[in-house]
């Protein structure tokens, strides 16, 4: 999926092989990641379950970090969370 096809509202899921993946690093909010697992890494919180896009939030003014632009809402884990552009690559939307 590309980002610029993406619209708020819509139900995306991982790909073939692909599930998505829960992380909090460093204190930081939880952020989402979707790509295929390889077999020496595990990676907790992971779901094949579908999320729902919200749109783009706005820069934060902060400089020197990476920002996860995007948002989406996570059934599994009941919240908003956020989710980087790379990621999109391993998602499709549900029709």
């Amino acid at each position: 999926m590309l980002v610029k096809d993406l619209k708020v509202g819509m139900l995306l899921r991982p790909k073939d092989n692909a599930v998505f993946h829960m992380w909090s690093i460093h204190d930081l909010p939880a952020h989402l990641e979707c790509h295929v697992p390889r077999s020496w890494r595990k990676i907790p919180k992971s779901f094949k379950s579908p999320i729902i896009y919200l749109g783009k939030a706005p820069r934060s003014g902060t400089q020197n970090s990476y920002e996860y632009r995007h948002r989406v809402f996570v059934p599994f884990f009941g919240g908003e969370v956020r989710v980087a552009s790379e990621c999109w690559r391993s998602v499709e939307s549900v029709e």
